[in-house]
């Protein structure tokens, strides 16, 4: 709402929104449309009697709800706004709203209910304050009591923000002592300009217009002037020197008198007249009214009379609503301070300085790494196992040989399969010799017997020759044999499927890193891993992560996922089965957030265990 300029005419007289002939009917007619929400609206007032009551409605007719005088009254006995819902089981339904009206400081004597839909807070706040504010116009002007210095102070301890209660005060001084403008700015602890919370028959201030800047102007100069803070309507234009920024106001409003009231009250409570210390929050209000009403000594006196408790208490809800953020800036604003530099010792120096170096490192952001086994493993990998049971005839490699495809490995002893080749040779024989006497014999029976065997013997032939022909163990490609030595087990015995040689490629293999599950969440495809190998501790080598396998591995230190990534530079230096530690280069965190991680999440899930958090 941008603020306006107040008209230059006074007005002496308050004109009524309704007839006050009309009575309280007329008065819930006017104050019916303000209320769009409700349903019901009524008045209900105390009879000449004890114990008995009015009521008016609006409309005349309505029926009023069930409940409503039982709410009536329990409103005009606590003096508190009251709502009760209809229909509690229902999540939604009609609500009874009771505010309780009263004169000045008279008991209360009437409440004003109706019935509508749930309001939150802000908004039941907003239509309790319109509905008192209307109330004003339902007791007739010879009715109206002057207003005391202690039903104000009641009245202020209705607002609840800071903001509400400086309205309520600058519109309160206005009425009261018949000014044209009242205006309340605040000047915080610590900080070094005022800041206008209020102007009367405001409810927002547009800071972007002249007149909010030139009333702030002319507060800090009289703030800073520490002369009578009295600018009537007759000062001589030399004046425009001394006071440019009240002068100038002065001339721009219509030469209104002006009055400033200074109220400045520290942390302690201690109230200052003269000089404030940079620790004390300072309330100035700025009240102006026509040339011809100048604030004489009385008004002058009656002014502090009715400021200052209010603008004491206005301090006190300020710092109800301080945050701690705004604190700690108070605090850095009164730190800033000459004086306070100068009353440091240099011990309260060096330890301030060694905490602020400490939050400095603490919150300095580094490149968050974890740690993971990293293993160089063959990407072609085969197994060479006993084909058959029997004995080791020779060994020709061990662990650690170059081989090339087809070399020879091992024998084993076939003395026993050549023997067996040479039997099945001499069953094939007669099996001939057999079928052909039955073929001369034209025994039918004889020879289909014989048949049958000869497909048996060539099958175990078959069999034979295979079982000597893979007692050669060989290589299956060009590589290095990983595993198996033979030469210190001639003439052992061997089961069929026993291990003897594993034989991986040389120029083919890739980097396995084993990282922790409690890591893992942090491993992404792309990331940047530095690995040092122990058989080469003195190089760094530069890898790449391609991909997060979703399975574990359990382990002794616990489980872990088997991470795979890429070296960037190959070369002959490296071969399978090397064995080293990797760094992952999972992003950026403050030092503290790094050292912590694994302590916060540990309490996490214990917390979370005990059901402690959700």
């Amino acid at each position: 709402m941008a603020v306006e300029a107040p008209e230059r005419h006074h007005q002496s007289e308050t004109r009524l929104p309704i007839d006050a002939h009309a009575g309280v009917p007329g008065w819930l007619g006017w104050l019916r449309p303000l209320l769009p929400a409700c349903e019901w609206l009524g008045v209900i007032e105390q009879g000449a009697t004890a114990g008995t009551f009015i009521t008016h409605s609006y409309p005349v007719d309505a029926k009023a709800p069930a409940a409503v005088m039982l709410v009536a009254r329990k409103a005009l006995v606590s003096g508190r706004v009251t709502s009760v819902k209809l229909n509690p089981k229902a999540s939604s339904g009609t609500v009874l709203f009771a505010i309780p009206l009263r004169q000045a400081s008279k008991p209360f004597d009437r409440v004003l209910i109706f019935s509508g839909p749930p309001l939150a807070a802000k908004q039941r706040e907003a239509c309790v304050n319109l509905c008192r504010w209307a109330s004003t116009w339902l007791y007739p002007p010879d009715r109206v009591t002057p207003v005391s210095p202690d039903s104000t102070l009641a009245s202020l301890l209705a607002c609840r923000s800071p903001v509400s209660m400086a309205i309520a005060i600058v519109n309160t001084l206005k009425r009261i002592h018949n000014c044209q403008r009242v205006s309340l700015a605040i000047r915080h602890c610590g900080s070094s300009h005022l800041q206008l919370l209020a102007m009367s028959d405001q409810s927002r201030i547009d800071a972007r217009k002249v007149l909010p800047s030139q009333i702030v102007s002319t507060m800090q100069e009289m703030l800073d002037s520490k002369e009578p803070r009295l600018f009537h309507g007759k000062l001589p234009d030399y004046m425009e020197a001394q006071y440019p920024a009240s002068f100038r106001l002065f001339e721009d409003q219509g030469r209104l008198s002006s009055i400033a009231c200074v109220h400045a009250e520290t942390a302690t409570d201690a109230c200052i007249e003269h000089s404030p210390p940079a620790d004390a929050t300072i309330v100035v209000v700025l009240l102006e009214r026509a040339a011809e009403s100048e604030f004489d000594q009385a008004e002058q006196e009656s002014i502090q009379l009715k400021a200052i408790p209010a603008c004491s208490l206005l301090v006190g809800r300020v710092r109800e609503h301080t945050g701690l953020l705004q604190r700690c800036r108070q605090q850095a604003g009164l730190w800033l301070d000459v004086s306070f530099w100068r009353t440091m010792t240099r011990r309260r120096l060096f330890t301030i300085f060694g905490a602020l170096l400490a939050a400095v490192v603490l919150l300095w952001p580094v490149p968050h790494r974890i740690s993971a086994r990293a293993l160089i493993e063959a990407q072609d990998l085969q197994v060479l196992v006993a084909p058959q049971a029997g004995f080791i005839a020779s060994s020709h490699a061990r662990a650690g040989d170059r081989v090339s495809k087809g070399q020879l490995l091992a024998t084993l002893d076939d003395r026993d399969l050549t023997l067996a080749v040479g039997k099945w040779h001499s069953e094939a024989n007669k099996n001939d010799q057999a079928r052909d006497l039955a073929l001369a014999s034209r025994d039918r029976v004889e020879l289909a017997r014989l048949r049958a065997d000869a497909t048996r013997i060539e099958a175990e032939q078959l069999l034979v020759d295979r079982q000597l022909s893979r007692a050669q163990l060989r290589a299956p490609f060009d590589g290095v044999v990983l595993s198996g030595d033979l030469s210190q087990q001639l003439g052992s015995s061997v089961v069929q499927g026993d291990t003897l040689f594993t034989v991986g490629s040389s120029d083919a293999y890739r980097l396995i890193l084993d990282v922790d599950e409690r890591d893992v969440g942090l491993v992404k495809p792309g990331q940047a891993t530095r690995v040092r190998l122990a058989a080469q501790p003195n190089r760094i080598w530069e890898a790449t992560i391609e991909a997060v396998l979703p399975v574990a591995t359990s382990t002794d230190e616990g489980n872990v996922f088997q991470v795979p990534a890429q070296l960037n530079n190959k070369t002959d230096a490296i071969r399978p089965g090397m064995e080293g530690v990797a760094k992952l280069q999972v992003g950026t965190q403050s030092l503290a957030w790094v050292y912590t991680r694994r302590l916060r999440e540990s309490v996490k899930i214990w917390l979370w265990h005990l059901g402690l958090i959700r």
